[in-house]
């Protein structure tokens, strides 16, 4: 059977609204993610000042939250590893003694296999410790780095502000140790 152009149904074209303003839920605020939120409110908070300080504290109040949110990561990960039953991708092993049957029922079998068993779940708590202990230092590093990136933020932060307000006759290390002095516990906690 043979059918005609006009037997077959029409091509529809179909339009579609590529922005977020097509959604079924226009009354609801998009959703964002935490560091997303840390950044608008960083830019929110820097948006007041002269704008060529504005930029670089934007920049450098983002760059030490990443740092930050990442120590909160290893953090989460120390955590988990709390668990006694909890193990970590790169501890599990999979160790299974296969034989023939014949083996199997030989009279010494069982008791090699537990322990076997028994070396597997040894072996694989060590590498747990190990991987904490390597997670601990991992913070560490990052929370050291961390005070160093506040450190030299700061100090920036004052190089720029002593460039653009010329009226000031300390220097930026003097405005950064003034700064750091009055407000240690707030900024190294």
């Amino acid at each position: 059977m043979r059918r005609n152009a006009s037997d077959q149904p029409a091509a529809r074209s179909v339009r579609f609204r590529a922005d977020h303003s097509a959604s079924d839920t226009d009354n609801e605020a998009p959703r964002k993610t935490p560091i997303a939120l840390a950044e608008a409110h960083i830019a929110g908070h820097v948006a007041t000042l002269q704008p060529q300080l504005a930029s670089i504290l934007k920049r450098l109040g983002i760059q030490h939250v990443r740092l930050l949110i990442k120590a909160h990561h290893k953090n989460r990960q120390i955590t988990k590893m709390n668990d006694p039953e909890y193990v970590p991708r790169s501890a599990e092993i999979n160790f299974n003694l296969n034989v023939a049957r014949s083996v199997e029922q030989a009279e010494g079998f069982q008791a090699i296999k537990e322990d076997c068993t028994r070396l597997v779940a040894d072996f694989r708590q060590s590498l747990k410790a190990k991987l904490r202990a390597v997670l601990q230092l991992e913070i560490s590093c990052l929370q050291t780095q961390a005070v160093e990136d506040l450190a030299k933020a700061i100090r920036l932060t004052c190089q720029a502000f002593k460039t653009v307000d010329r009226s000031t006759t300390a220097t930026a290390d003097q405005l950064a140790s003034a700064l750091v002095s009055q407000h240690h516990a707030v900024l190294f906690k």
